[in-house]
């Protein structure tokens, strides 16, 4: 499984966050967990959501779009 997280403010918080789950998820489940990246908060989103239009299409120099993309290379 690949994990993503979103809305990040900070460039670790997104690692910290996958440490964690990582974490628990070796505990208790058999599964082995992949960090994938992390998209930043960025209020493109919202202006783009309210267009009913991609952020990478709408701002593609955005914070999220950049972060999109970086995520999609690592896949």
């Amino acid at each position: 499984l690949g994990i993503v997280a979103n809305r990040v403010q900070q460039e670790n918080e997104g690692l910290q966050i996958y440490k964690k789950l990582q974490t628990i998820t070796e505990r208790f489940l058999p599964v082995h967990l992949d960090y994938l990246g992390d998209v930043f908060y960025d209020d493109y989103v919202l202006h783009s959501t309210r267009r009913r239009k991609a952020v990478i299409e709408e701002f593609p120099g955005s914070f999220a779009a950049k972060s999109i993309t970086a995520v999609a290379g690592n896949i």
